[in-house]
């Protein structure tokens, strides 16, 4: 399992639920949505209610005019391509740990699975504006949180092992890379065996 804070293209670029959470559900070509979540936002825990979801949680983003930046937080959890389907209700134990591992528990999130290739991943976008103060939580450094709650989580379902004795991915797009493909991206490759040279 590999879970990792997805960024922006580029800092100039701010994720937008409005934007995010149709591709959620909709994917690319013959991908789908097969299981959705809605966290802390009660009443609105079925995918015909995302719009209003997303509605709710802009709103919401608009009542922190300070904030700079990006006010949603996109996590992608993969699994390996040998593991088994998780149930509904594991898939939720794994986005709840994932999403209080970021310090994010009392925020606002919708996730969504997506099944339509070789892996099941998970999208997970988060409003990073807490409901009642208002004031924005930025998730820094969490790598390494998400890797022990990742090792964890596969020890406690019965997942198959990611080797992390490699170290992160150099880059975020590496890291995007393998979040999406399950793969080793060429940058985490290169630097393994540049080390195993010298």
């Amino acid at each position: 399992m590999i879970i990792t804070p997805k960024q922006p293209k580029n800092d100039k670029t701010r994720s937008r639920l409005s934007k995010l959470v149709p591709y959620m559900l909709r994917g690319q070509g013959k991908e789908r949505c097969s299981w959705y979540l809605a966290g802390n936002l009660a009443g609105l825990d079925r995918p015909e209610d995302a719009g209003l979801a997303v509605d709710v949680m802009e709103l919401l983003q608009e009542g922190n005019q300070r904030a700079k930046g990006s006010k949603t937080y996109h996590l992608v959890i993969s699994f390996h391509p040998e593991d088994r389907r998780l149930t509904p209700a594991e898939l939720e134990e794994v986005v709840r740990r994932a999403v209080r591992a970021a310090g994010l528990e009392e925020h606002q999130y919708i996730a969504v699975r997506h099944s339509e290739q070789e892996h099941e991943h998970l999208h997970v976008a988060v409003n990073k504006i807490h409901p009642q103060t208002l004031k924005i939580h930025h998730p820094y450094k969490a790598i390494h949180v998400y890797q022990a709650l990742s090792s964890a989580l596969e020890e406690e379902l019965g997942l198959h092992r990611v080797d992390r004795t490699r170290g992160p991915s150099r880059s975020h797009k590496s890291r995007d890379f393998e979040a999406h493909q399950g793969l080793q991206s060429f940058s985490r490759w290169a630097g393994r065996t540049l080390s195993l040279i010298h």
